[in-house]
């Protein structure tokens, strides 16, 4: 019995050292993750460094592929759908302008006193002459006839604005199943911000333990750093960009779409006043009018204040969400080049850190490309809203100034027929010239549009050209650099 509790007795004290073997074992195992190689000698040290710095340049590949395709994605102001519009504003702007020629030639016809003569004979033999005056009143067909080709041109423009906002709720919808909307492109852009993040802290704790010189180890570090936080003010000025121009599209379209609207119920509303001799419905139609007018007027500026409000608060939100490593590189990009400099006076030729340093430098390139685009694309959206200011600017107070006549005449010289017309043929003159400025500026800028897309096309410059090229060195430099393995 005691041989027993014997045994017992040392296979319980056996297990007690196990435990602490064990125990000692994992300890070792956390600390060596957490310091890699730290017990190693130099070469091995050097060796972690390299395959930490070849996976860092990957994770910043990447981050740079995942902008360049969100830029891609989020393109909404296509060649296709400045046509579109083009063709929905030229077919409304067209049949607008032949009805307000023929509304200005009707009024003007009427706008005179009309006396009809008629002879009378009397029982002497002699003659009278009496003299009647004629109404100067518009026939319902005559007014039909200039009211109907604008509010058909208002409807088919009605159609085509309802047209765009489907194409752009399809055109959102697209690129989140491809995760590159706005919202699935941060949420990637995080994740790969965190890896590279981790990348270069262990990096760090690495090049801290080389014993010898690692002066270019840590001038390679300063570099991957600062293309970090360029490429993070990259993506932002695309996130941003993307925002923006969604705003600014949506908005334009919504507001044309209700004008439109509104415009061709009040055409309808006058018609139809015509036939029930009713001046109250004709009243209400041109009050409809002018708030239609209204909406030409203000639409780029409402679009605008859209567009840059949505942009502030996409800024906001994504400089929350990824904070710029180092912003002074934003207002700098000249820093990226200096370190780049420092770093190929510290490099030994014919190495590893030279090949990556090689790499390095072609992602710089890149990314000047990208921003150099992202100016262009900035300076095309300011010059883009400055000529839709300009010309609704132009033509909607002449819309504005016919409706507030017309508002006037009913109410103010109902019996007075005369007058009337001819106060609505000054206020159709009016709103004729400025429908004809307005289709003349549409045609100048689609041929001008037309002219520098060709141009664009045949030089292989395009918007969507640049991003295709862009992506193809991405993946061929991805396919360079990717590491044979990745390191512990």
């Amino acid at each position: 019995m005691p041989t027993s509790f014997a045994i017992v007795e040392t296979y319980l004290a056996s297990l007690r050292a196990s435990r602490w073997i064990i125990a000692a074992s994992a300890a070792a195992l956390i600390w060596t993750a957490a310091a890699p190689n730290a017990v190693r000698g130099q070469t091995a040290q050097a060796s972690d460094v390299d395959g930490l710095s070849r996976l860092a340049i990957q994770q910043e590949l990447q981050l740079d592929r995942l902008t360049t395709q969100t830029h891609l994605q989020n393109d909404i102001n296509t060649l296709n759908k400045r046509r579109r519009q083009f063709l929905w504003g030229f077919a409304n702007g067209a049949a607008t302008e032949a009805g307000l020629i023929d509304a200005t030639a009707l009024f003007f016809s009427h706008s005179k006193h009309r006396d009809v003569k008629t002879v009378e004979r009397l029982p002497d033999g002699s003659e009278r002459i009496k003299v009647e005056g004629k109404s100067n009143a518009v026939s319902p067909q005559e007014n039909a006839g200039q009211l109907l080709p604008q509010i058909i041109g208002q409807e088919v423009n009605a159609a085509g604005d309802m047209y765009e906002l489907t194409s752009n709720l399809i055109f959102r919808v697209q690129a989140h199943k491809k995760h590159l909307d706005p919202k699935s492109s941060l949420r990637r852009a995080k994740k790969l911000q965190a890896e590279l993040d981790r990348t270069l802290t262990q990096r760090d704790i690495a090049v801290a333990q080389i014993a010898g010189n690692r002066q270019a180890y840590e001038a390679e570090g300063v570099v991957l750093k600062d293309l970090q936080s360029a490429l993070l003010a990259e993506y932002e000025r695309v996130y941003v960009g993307a925002r923006r121009e969604f705003a600014w599209q949506h908005t334009m379209d919504t507001i044309d779409l209700t004008r439109n609207t509104v415009g061709a119920i009040g055409n309808q509303m006058s018609l139809h006043a015509t036939y029930i001799h009713n001046n109250g419905w004709n009243g209400t139609g041109n009050l409809l009018s002018l708030l239609s007018a209204i909406g030409i007027t203000t639409r780029p500026w409402i679009s605008l204040a859209v567009s840059q409000w949505d942009a502030q608060h996409a800024f906001a939100h994504v400089t929350r969400e990824l904070p710029p490593v180092n912003p002074e590189l934003a207002r700098s990009p000249e820093i990226v080049q200096r370190d780049e400099d420092q770093l190929k006076r510290l490099l030994s030729p014919n190495s590893e850190m030279q090949a990556r340093s090689e790499s390095l430098s072609v992602e710089g390139h890149l990314l000047d490309q990208q921003t150099a685009l992202a100016e262009m694309e900035q300076q095309s959206f300011h010059s883009g809203r400055a000529e839709a200011l300009l010309r609704h600017s132009m033509y909607g107070p002449t819309k504005m100034a016919n409706s507030t006549i017309a508002v006037i005449a009913d109410y103010s010289n109902i019996k007075d027929r005369t007058k009337t017309n001819r106060w609505q043929a000054a206020g159709n003159l009016t709103y004729t010239c400025g429908q004809g400025l307005n289709l003349i500026e549409m045609i100048r800028n689609r041929v001008t549009d037309e002219a520098r897309s060709y141009r664009l096309q045949e030089e292989g410059q395009t918007h969507k050209q640049l991003l295709n090229s862009r992506l193809e060195a991405l993946d061929d430099l991805i396919a360079k650099t990717r590491p044979a393995s990745v390191p512990n």
